[in-house]
């Protein structure tokens, strides 16, 4: 049966169902980043691999369900018709899951067709939203996309450990902050349907691009803690529970581990957003050649390998 076939289905029925609870099931981590070519793919491949070599049962998702690049070299002939019987019958989730060449390590892929049907492609990418908790593993790890598109923020807003990947350069690490920044707004979006003038003020804050003094979210939650007192409690606990990890690829020098630095103090005196430092990824040929083949496999065993191990061990503690 071909994709054309459901491009016109009913949203309401598609997405019926509730969601589970926050904490049940796997640990979900999902790597983004504020622009293309940031390395995140890699980065996903080296985790997943890093955590089923463990001994931990890993699902690695392409959230962009379009079958592109190394994903679509690892995929088998099934996915496409696993991805429709998803989403005509509702079936469980687990039904995507594809081995791979690691007993631990599963994927899920889409399909260039999705990608074809706008309203497809949404509903797919809404439906693994909401099962994400169901998946039969140990850690999950999403591929989640690059830029500040709201489905690509969800997903990393979704995560237990959210992790935004950049590259050293300036206009990079830039790009990471508004990645972060719009990540908190949206995350406050839900909450914030009472108050809708003063949410758009406050996503004006943290604006480094108008001339003259920056607003602050520090400044705004101090000048408005009496007139506002249930809104300033609320941005409070969403930056309490907002905690990126910041992972620098391709990285190096000193002049480079200061510019990493520079973006955490920026994020916390201007977003108030207590970012965590994740450390760098040193330049590895085994991802360059991992990648131009379509053999992930193939990048374990270099120093990026390694950098991710310590960052697992550091921070996932398993």
């Amino acid at each position: 049966m071909p994709f054309s076939e459901f491009a016109s289905v009913d949203l309401d029925i598609l997405l019926t169902g509730s969601q589970p609870p926050r904490r049940v099931g796997p640990r979900i981590l999902t790597v983004g980043s504020g622009s293309r070519g940031d390395g995140k793919t890699a980065i996903a491949w080296l985790l997943a691999q890093t955590l089923s070599r463990l001994g931990r049962k890993t699902a690695l998702i392409d959230a962009d369900l379009s079958a592109a690049g190394i994903y679509d070299r690892v995929k088998n002939m099934d996915a496409d018709k696993s991805l429709r019987l998803f989403l005509q019958r509702q079936q469980d989730i687990n039904i995507l899951t594809q081995a791979t060449f690691s007993k631990n390590l599963f994927l899920i892929t889409g399909s260039a067709e999705i990608s074809r049907h706008n309203q497809l492609a949404f509903a797919a990418k809404q439906k693994l939203l909401t099962q994400l908790r169901r998946l039969k593993a140990d850690c999950v790890v999403i591929d989640a996309g690059a830029g500040s598109s709201y489905f690509h923020l969800d997903l990393f807003l979704a995560a237990d450990f959210p992790i935004v990947v950049t590259q050293p350069s300036s206009e990079a690490l830039l790009q990471a902050y508004q990645f972060i920044r719009t990540g908190f707004f949206r995350k406050l979006q839900p909450l914030a349907r009472h108050w809708r003038d003063l949410y758009g003020y406050i996503t004006t804050l943290g604006d480094l691009a108008p001339r003259g003094a920056i607003k602050t979210v520090p400044d705004f939650m101090r000048t408005h803690d009496l007139t506002h007192a249930h809104v300033c409690e609320v941005v409070g606990s969403g930056l309490h529970a907002y905690r990126p990890v910041i992972l620098v690829n391709q990285s190096g020098a000193d002049q480079e581990i200061e510019k990493r630095q520079l973006l955490l103090v920026l994020l916390e005196k201007i977003m108030g957003i207590k970012a965590i430092n994740g450390g760098k990824i040193r330049p590895d040929e085994r991802l360059v050649k991992g990648l131009s083949q379509g053999k992930p496999q193939l990048m374990l065993g270099g120093a990026a390998g390694e950098d991710i191990g310590e960052m697992v061990r550091k921070y996932l503690m398993v």
